[in-house]
């Protein structure tokens, strides 16, 4: 006896089919009268089968049908037939082994770029078809904490599949300078959201230039003096934005009351 065939494993059905024994030498020169179908769950080695059902010689499917809720998610499943004729019961056949299709297991790292006082945005690639949990992706909720905050969900709904790729803003306001916002992101499939969240990505918004050296002077003569001074060019002291320009202020001690101008 072949073993069975999983023709159908979805998020509401299963179905299990076997082929009929038909010849002569298949069935011991005498009519199959039943077959038995066992079925063996969630172990790697299976060692106690239970019987699915005792099927007419004509039958050669079994189904099982869920609602969504009851699906079964990510469970080891076997199954095993044999035929019976008048004589007796025949050899049992090989198993058919599958897992039942499962939430998402995995997500990779959402990225942060081009961040401004205004809008960020945020990328995260597809999850690959192996991560799926045997069913398509339908959607991505990416949720957001600022300065260590509980998360929330970004948006008022979830992001389709086919977007990988949201450009995060505050409307008109600016955002609040100098504040760490924290992404991460699950993919849903046709059962459920994923447990597993991607590695949290953390964006930090600009603020005012810091730690400018204090200016030095270069050559002094009677009509002219050079000032000289070191351009901010990294994040740590730039604010993390382009430095726009420096504005260079001057007083002049000998005055009674001197004050930069």
């Amino acid at each position: 006896m072949a073993a069975p065939v999983a023709a159908t494993v979805s998020i509401t059905s299963i179905v299990i089919q076997w082929t009929r024994l038909t010849t002569d030498a298949e069935m011991g020169f005498d009519a199959i009268t039943t077959y038995r179908l066992q079925k063996c769950t969630g172990s790697m080695t299976c060692t106690s089968w239970s019987t699915v059902g005792t099927y007419a010689s004509s039958v050669s499917s079994y189904s099982e049908t869920y609602t969504v809720a009851n699906t079964p998610r990510g469970v080891i499943t076997r199954y095993q037939i044999w035929a019976t004729n008048g004589v007796g019961s025949g050899t049992v056949s090989d198993a058919l082994t599958f897992t039942t299709i499962n939430v998402p297991t995995s997500m990779t790292a959402v990225t942060c770029s081009s961040v401004t006082s205004t809008a960020m945005t945020l990328t995260w690639p597809a999850v690959d078809a192996s991560f799926n949990g045997g069913s398509a992706i339908t959607f991505y909720g990416v949720e957001f904490s600022v300065s260590g905050s509980a998360y929330s969900q970004l948006n008022s709904a979830d992001f389709p599949n086919l977007y990988l790729t949201y450009t995060y803003s505050n409307g008109a306001t600016n955002f609040p300078a100098n504040t760490v916002y924290s992404f991460r992101v699950r993919a849903k499939n046709g059962i459920d959201y994923s447990s597993v969240y991607s590695t949290v990505v953390t964006c930090t918004t600009p603020t005012t230039p810091s730690g400018m050296n204090t200016p030095t002077s270069g050559t002094v003569t009677p009509t002219s003096i050079v000032i000289n001074w070191t351009i901010l060019d990294d994040i740590t002291r730039n604010g993390r934005t382009p430095i726009t320009y420096y504005r260079l202020e001057w007083y002049n001690s000998e005055i009674t009351t001197p004050a930069w101008q």
